[in-house]
Order: structure tokens, then sequence, then C-alpha cells
């Protein structure tokens, strides 16, 4: 007999968990702003690695055990791009930005 697989499952929140039970990763929406976000998450069940869309763009953290960002990297639809990597004590110790320059009056561009 064949299994029935169910096409469509909506939920707010997926956890995927290992055999211990521990989250691994995450699928939601955001409470605050409606924004989807994936985690994946280390042994403890603490995020690692966060990709989120804002309605402006995108934005990509790396996490430290503590959950303080060690480097991040954002998009704004149409306006600018960067990166920031941080050190222990949170302070940027790199940073790059880019932003989309408009063309000047007299610009042959």
């Amino acid at each position: 007999m064949k299994k029935r697989i169910q096409r469509i499952c909506e939920a707010k929140e997926f956890h995927l968990l290992d055999s211990s039970g521990a989250i691994r990763a995450m699928l939601a929406v955001s409470e605050s702003d409606g924004s989807p976000y994936f985690s994946l998450c280390d042994h403890n069940s603490s995020p690692r690695i966060s990709i989120c869309l804002h309605s402006s763009g995108a934005h990509i953290s790396l996490l430290r055990t503590d959950g303080s960002t060690c480097a991040s990297m954002y998009m704004q639809d149409g306006a600018q791009a960067g990166i920031t990597v941080r050190d222990e004590s949170g302070f940027p110790a790199f940073m790059t930005c880019t932003q989309r320059h408009q063309k000047s009056p007299d610009s042959q561009d």
C-alpha cells in the first residue's frame, strides 16, 4: 500500500531536531515585522547562522555561541550592500559597503 504524502504543511514555525531532540534548524516568520528567516543551530540549539528576508532587502549573520553577531552581510534592494566583521567585544573590526550612486545631470552614462 502506497503511503499518502501531504503536499502542503502550514505553520508559523518549523524546527528540525536531531536524535537527541536539539533544534538544529528553524524556519519561521518574525513576530515583530513578519519577515521570514532561516537559522542553522549548533548542538545546544543556539542559532549560529541566520538568513532573513526583510521588506527592504536580505541579511545573513554568523553568530557566536552567546548569540552575538560575529559577521554579517546585508543588501538593501536597489540601494546598498555591506559586510561587517565584529571582534569579541562586539565592536566592528572590519566594515565595507557599497551604495548605488545617482547619475549626475551631466553624466554621459
